[in-house]
Order: C-alpha cells, then structure tokens, then sequence
C-alpha cells in the first residue's frame, strides 16, 4: 500500500518541491563546500590531497558524508597551524610576569 500524502486537519503536505526548497535553504546555510566534488579552495595542499584520498576511496556521494570530510579536515588544518605555533614558540611560553608556563595551544 503506498503512502498517502494527505495532510490531516491544518497541516500541509510535503511535496518534492518542498524537499528540494527545504535542501536549498540547508545548503544555503552550511555553504556551498557540501555540493562539490573536489577539495574546497580554502584548504591546505595537505588537507586537500586526503580529500582526493578519501573520496577516491570511500563513496561520499551524499552531501552530508563531503559537509563532514570538509568540517573533519579544517579541524586537521588547525590542528596543524597549532602544532607549527607550539614548534616556533616552544612548549613553554613566559606571562606578562616573565614566568614560564605552558603554551596556550598544548
């Protein structure tokens, strides 16, 4: 038996139209990173090179599995922006009272 699609007392039905209208306004929120295929342009080489990795080797043809892959590498970009601060600073920072302590970042 297939579904019925009448809406019951004041409420309205969900048509394919307002699936598809309903997806452009989360895309429209999340950016347009989510639809495409190759690297977003803001990533590093680095970064960008496990996303061909990746999506060469897993099927990430839903926009929820590339707004993911893309959300998990601008943290491993971070991660590595952190790591180069903490190697140029060093591990141990002074305070305005000229004592040392822990970088921030660790």
């Amino acid at each position: 038996m297939a579904a019925s699609f009448t809406p019951t007392r004041g409420t309205k039905c969900w048509a394919p139209a307002t699936f598809k209208t309903a997806r452009a306004r989360f895309i429209s929120r999340i950016g347009v990173f989510a639809l495409k295929k190759s690297a977003p342009k803001h990533l590093t080489p680095e970064a960008a090179d496990w996303w061909q990795r990746l999506t060469k080797e897993y099927d990430l043809g839903d926009d929820a599995g590339r707004l993911l892959l893309q959300t998990a590498l601008e943290a491993f970009d971070r991660m590595r922006s952190c790591q180069a601060a903490v190697r140029r600073d060093g591990e141990m920072v002074k305070d305005r009272f000229e004592q040392l302590k822990p970088h921030p970042l660790l």
